[in-house]
């Protein structure tokens, strides 16, 4: 499983948590708690309604800075409530856009090149050895 851990600047700056590289989501999903430890006032966001592996969730969407390892950008996130999986998901809106993304399964190894900046590689730390 392609897993990289990914932080929010503006939590406690060593605060990474394990985010799955999927290409099949359609935008970054992350735990409702996650808004609610940086005092985000969800009140004004956008709100709709998400289904992820048969589980239906209610998101809000905000946009916040992102970041993994020295690369920091703004993300559209959603953060949806009663998130029980022990990961969040970056998906095609926020981060394939930012990232030219490899995954060697061989090696079980993701690598980034963020495309604003394509001189500079970013190789996660593996945080599972999971199949």
């Amino acid at each position: 499983m392609p897993v990289v851990p990914v932080a929010f600047p503006q939590l406690d700056p060593h605060f990474y948590f394990p985010a799955l590289v999927d290409s099949g989501a359609h935008g970054v999903r992350v735990s409702v708690e996650i808004a609610h430890q940086m005092n985000l006032d969800l009140r004004r966001a956008e709100k709709g309604r998400l289904l992820v592996a048969g589980n239906r969730h209610t998101c809000w969407y905000v946009t916040v800075p992102m970041r993994i390892q020295r690369y920091t950008w703004n993300c559209e996130v959603g953060f949806a409530d009663g998130w029980s999986h022990n990961h969040s998901l970056l998906g095609m809106r926020g981060f394939f856009e930012q990232f030219k993304v490899l995954i060697d399964t061989r090696t079980k190894t993701t690598t980034l090149t963020p495309l604003r900046h394509p001189g500079s590689i970013i190789s996660p730390p593996k945080l599972t050895d999971s199949p």
